[in-house]
């Protein structure tokens, strides 16, 4: 979702504070006039005339009363229109990230960073910047027409600066891109290393660890810091260079304006309206350079962003009925996890195994059989009665439960179990009982209302409830990937028999030789090949 995007969606909400920016602009531009009106008549003394006086105080009485009521409303408006467009972007950014594949899910901190640092400067421009540059354009023009009318030197004068400010944004723009890119990069591996300690902390609190992550902490932070800190020193120097430049105007125009008063050709009056609208004339020069400026903070952010948009979403496969598979064919299948390099074709039994050392790539050939991960050269395919089909076709069909699955501890357990999913009271009951969890939850007291974190469950519970949560999908081929680990063997064995009788196929992987008694097929992962071995029976 890039800039453009978003300009046009709500390009309507974006005109109407546009028009409003301009009605403060068109009041703003003609203040000049009046208040060199009421100092002329003022000049007068006894001479002045009540009604000009009373005229034009009412006039930029009005006009400061209207520019306050936009202001309100404006600031309210703008705030209703940043909150729905920065949720709809987050929304967006957490769309493709929940539903990007395996080689393509950005890292935590990076999400977490897009998702508030950068969403909130991308709205900051849309809903702020952008009518800025309307303001400050409308602006320069409305007062240019003023003040040129009132005098054409003064104004020629105070138009001569104009070029510095391009030279000021030259010199800095380059600088300011490479320092918001680093302070962003920063960010995101503070948001990293936070995002890790959140995961840990059980972990960090049991072995005592909080010094040694207290320091991590503070070495990102520190980064984060040095990192703001060369931004803050680089937007202090092109602050005070353009208030430099700015100093300078004023102090000519003013010493110009006072020989032009001594000579007669301007009125007091108008040297005081230039004077207080000077600033006016260069204000939006500036802004336009600040904007100009601010634009590299924008860029970073909407790269990343447009990242996201980038990512290739993962879709539920178009197959509506449940294939019947009978193999998985890979053809030069190459995987850099594990690093496989597989041309096997892979049997399926209603009860199959896969077997093999820690990180020979077992977990690898879930994903990729779940439609999780493709190889990255090579052909996967599922072998079915009717042809092949790729696993991305059928991933409606096949359901992976692995190690790394944990439940959503702040929900509910009917929640955890139907992920918000209407399903019959008939078929929850069924999954609990097939988990054997049904007695658990009775003996103990606990409601399916009743959240995880409240229900206290063990890991092998939860491991349960996860399976029961796959098996309500009712999927044609269930994977379950160490998911048995924390289960009594005699009981992963009932479950997994019970499983088979209602799952067309059941993939087991396990460290554990007792889980792949019941195999018809056993597949063993080794040194980047598969290969078929005989089945395990009465393995201790």
């Amino acid at each position: 979702m890039a800039v453009w995007d978003i300009v046009r969606k709500y390009r309507c909400n974006i005109a109407l504070v546009m028009s409003c920016y301009l009605l403060q602009v068109v009041v703003s531009s003609i203040n000049p006039l009046y208040m060199t009106r009421l100092i002329d008549e003022l000049a007068k003394h006894e001479s002045a005339r009540p009604q000009v006086l009373a005229g034009a105080v009412a006039f930029l009485l009005a006009a400061s009363v209207m520019r306050l009521a936009l202001g309100v409303f404006l600031a309210r408006y703008l705030g209703k229109i940043a909150l729905t467009i920065a949720k709809e972007v987050r929304m967006h950014i957490a769309s493709r990230y929940l539903s990007s594949p395996r080689t393509k899910v950005p890292d935590p901190g990076d999400f977490l960073t897009t998702s508030s640092r950068d969403v909130n400067r991308l709205v900051s421009f849309v809903t702020g910047d952008l009518n800025s540059i309307s303001v400050s354009v409308t602006s320069f023009i409305g007062v240019s027409l003023v003040l040129a009318h009132m005098n054409m030197a003064l104004y020629g004068l105070i138009i001569a600066f104009i070029p510095l400010y391009f030279i000021v944004y030259k010199r800095f723009s380059d600088v300011r891109y490479r320092l918001s890119l680093d302070v962003r990069n920063r960010h995101g591996s503070l948001a990293d290393s936070m995002a890790a300690a959140t995961m840990h902390q059980r972990t960090i609190y049991v072995h005592r660890a909080q010094r040694v992550i207290e320091a991590q902490l503070e070495h990102r932070l520190q980064d984060c810091n040095d990192a703001e800190y060369k931004s803050i020193i680089n937007n202090a120097w092109s602050g005070l260079t353009l208030s430099g430049i700015s100093f300078m105007m004023s102090a000519t125009a003013f010493i110009l304006g006072t020989v032009l008063v001594v000579q007669g050709r301007v009125t007091v009056g108008m040297l005081m309206a230039f004077t207080t609208h000077a600033g006016s004339l260069l204000s939006p020069v500036s802004n336009l350079t600040n904007l100009a400026l601010s634009w590299h903070d924008t860029r970073v952010a909407a790269t990343k962003i447009a990242y996201y948009s980038g990512l290739q979403e993962t879709r539920v496969g178009s197959m509506a009925y449940s294939p019947n598979v009978c193999a998985v064919s890979f053809e030069r299948a190459v995987f850099q996890q594990g690093g496989l390099n597989l041309t096997y074709r892979m049997g399926l039994a209603p009860i199959t195994s896969i077997a093999g050392r820690t990180g020979a790539g077992k977990s690898t050939i879930c994903e990729c059989l779940a439609g999780y991960l493709s190889p990255t050269a090579g052909i996967v395919v599922y072998e079915t009665e009717t042809g092949s089909v790729a696993p991305s076709e059928i991933r409606r069909h096949v359901h992976l439960v692995d190690s790394h699955m944990v439940l959503f501890e702040e929900l509910p357990i009917l929640l955890n179990l139907t992920l918000g999913v209407e399903m019959p009271a008939a078929s929850i009951e069924w999954v609990l009982d097939l988990t054997e969890l049904k007695t658990l939850l009775v003996e103990r007291d606990i409601s399916l209302s009743t959240t995880a974190r409240e229900a206290n469950f063990s890991q092998g519970e939860s491991q349960r409830l996860l399976i029961a949560r796959a098996l309500l999908t009712k999927p044609a081929i269930l994977i379950l990937d160490e998911a048995l680990s924390g289960v009594d063997p005699a009981m992963a064995e009932r479950i997994v028999r019970q499983a088979s009788q209602h799952v067309s196929i059941v993939i087991i992987v396990s460290h554990r030789l007792s889980d792949h008694e019941q195999s018809q097929i056993v597949h063993y992962v080794d040194d980047g090949r598969l290969l078929e071995m005989a089945p395990i029976r009465g393995a201790e």
